[in-house]
């Protein structure tokens, strides 16, 4: 009889045993089946996003098709954003032309002393600390800044050689520079080609009194209301109606030839969730003024 109880006790503990390394291989596999199914809800998303890649491109064609000589804010590139229902989930995008920020990269010009001074009016405008500009100008400047220890004084050096950036979240190697003042800034600067041109028909109010000094703040917002009601369609168009709307030597500073009504560079947010999955892209496109073909230029999956 002990003989027979000790097997049977064997046999329970076996049992259990079993049934113990069942249950966690059944846990196993729906963790698995939980991680392919993110995988592949990221994949899809991905998928959709590089969808939304074409589209937008697209959209900036037919646009150049529709109007070749002017770009606004009224036209259907500039919708303010949109959301459209995908299989289990939504894409969502929005399109901002980035010449009509302040470009960064001109400030790369040792030659040029107007516009580091209306970098610095933006500055003082959006109530951020001036020596950040002046940093960030020595931070551009070619050959790097001129006193370098602030980079290589930290924790994880940094060689600072100067020259263009190639997107405005560079500028957090700029000394001086935390994430509330980068925050404040980026919805109106840009790193574009040094020799790119200020869209009138689409710059915000900071920008364009920064860069039209004798105007003010108050004549921004004069010239802005003006633009948006009737956008320029030419730079004729623009100079003759400045004339009236800004004191005439408003443009003197910058140089009108600086000044365009339309733009090739655009930038494009794209968001897509799938489930609980959402992957969001950025990216730079190039829209030709001779043929109207769109290229990207830069592609970033944000975290």
């Amino acid at each position: 009889m002990s003989d027979r109880g000790f097997v049977l006790l064997n046999a329970l503990i076996l049992t259990m045993a079993m049934a113990g390394v069942a249950a966690g291989l059944l846990a196993l596999a729906a963790t698995g089946t939980a991680r392919l199914g993110t995988l592949r809800d990221g994949d899809q998303a991905g998928l959709y996003l590089s969808a939304g890649e074409m589209l937008l491109e697209q959209v900036l064609e037919r646009d150049w098709e529709d109007s070749p000589d002017s770009d606004h804010l009224g036209e259907l590139w500039a919708t303010q954003g949109y959301t459209v229902p995908i299989d289990r989930g939504s894409l969502g995008g929005q399109i901002t032309d980035l010449q009509g920020l302040f470009n960064v990269n001109w400030l790369t010009d040792p030659d040029d002393s107007f516009t580091p001074a209306a970098f610095q009016r933006m500055f003082q405008d959006l109530g951020l600390p001036v020596a950040v500009a002046s940093a960030i100008r020595d931070h551009v400047r070619d050959g790097g800044p001129p006193n370098p220890v602030a980079y290589s004084n930290r924790p994880l050096p940094i060689a600072a050689t100067g020259g263009a950036i190639r997107h405005p979240l560079d500028l957090r190697a700029v000394p001086g520079m935390d994430d509330a003042t980068l925050a404040r800034l980026m919805p109106y600067v840009t790193a574009l080609p040094p020799d790119s041109r200020l869209n009138v028909n689409t710059a915000p109010i900071p920008v364009l009194a920064a860069l039209i000094p004798t105007a003010g703040r108050r004549g921004a917002e004069a010239f802005v209301r003006d633009r948006d009601g009737n956008a320029f369609t030419s730079r004729g168009d623009f100079a003759a109606r400045a004339a009236r709307l800004l004191p005439d030597a408003a443009l003197e500073g910058f140089g009108a030839s600086r000044f365009a009504v339309s733009s090739e560079w655009f930038s494009a947010t794209l968001s897509a969730r799938v489930g609980d999955h959402v992957r969001e892209r950025l990216i730079y496109l190039h829209r030709s003024a001779q043929s109207g073909s769109v290229t990207q230029k830069l592609r970033l999956d944000l975290p």
